[in-house]
């Protein structure tokens, strides 16, 4: 289990993962495999898998945590 002391609250870790202005929750487990070389390293700082912190510190889900906006398509 991750201790959760070692690592950046809710809104500081948010703020650097959206600078990182990736498009699709698959984009974020691309770069935690270092597959977007051209982004800075995730920091020891920020957990590889989010949610499992911050759950009940502010997290409202992935889209929330990359800045995704979510677009809904009206019904016919």
């Amino acid at each position: 289990m991750y201790n959760d002391k070692k690592y950046l609250d809710f809104l500081e870790a948010r703020k650097f993962v959206r600078s990182l202005k990736l498009e699709k929750t698959r984009d974020w487990y691309a770069y935690i495999d270092g597959k977007f070389p051209n982004l800075p390293p995730l920091p020891d700082t920020i957990p590889r898998y989010p949610k499992s912190i911050y759950q009940k510190r502010g997290w409202w889900g992935m889209y929330d945590f990359l800045g995704i906006v979510k677009i809904i398509k009206p019904r016919d």
